[in-house]
């Protein structure tokens, strides 16, 4: 298991830790895009909170049916 492959300098490899399965790449962020990322969930915590807990629980059982149809 290799997170850097030499071929592939600017992409980090993702592996399932339980199984090592490679799962694929993902591109390298830089200081700022992580900066810029962080910034943009805070932002959108600050959202979240304003919603109700029925707002919350249709999201989350929307999730959870989701994943459940589309799991492996």
């Amino acid at each position: 298991m290799k997170l850097v492959d030499p071929a592939k300098p600017n992409k980090l490899q993702c592996y399932d830790p339980a199984t090592m399965e490679r799962l694929g790449e993902v591109s390298n962020m830089s200081a700022d895009e992580v900066e810029a990322v962080v910034l943009k969930a805070k932002k959108a915590q600050v959202e979240w909170a304003k919603t109700s807990f029925e707002e919350r629980r249709q999201v989350m059982r929307y999730l959870l049916k989701y994943f459940v149809e589309n799991a492996d």
